[in-house]
């Protein structure tokens, strides 16, 4: 249901934090502050999130995911 609710938007990512539990925020610390620190400057400056790949997510341990495929590819930078 995640790729649903990431499709209500013009302006998403989805992106899985890789071996991460139920406490992404302790356990990703460095994750979670470059994903809010994206959405802050994107409202910041008017502008749609980037790309997942064009950021640092995918070198902070996670995925970043289609939300309209039905497969999931593992991307890095």
């Amino acid at each position: 249901w995640q790729k649903q609710v990431a499709l209500l938007s013009t302006s998403s990512m989805l992106i899985r934090a890789d071996n991460a539990g139920h406490a992404i925020q302790l356990e990703y610390p460095d994750l979670t502050a470059e994903a809010f620190n994206l959405v802050i400057q994107a409202v910041r400056t008017s502008a749609p999130l980037p790309a997942c790949a064009a950021t640092r997510l995918p070198a902070l341990d996670s995925t970043c995911l289609d939300p309209t495929s039905a497969t999931q590819q593992k991307t890095r930078t």
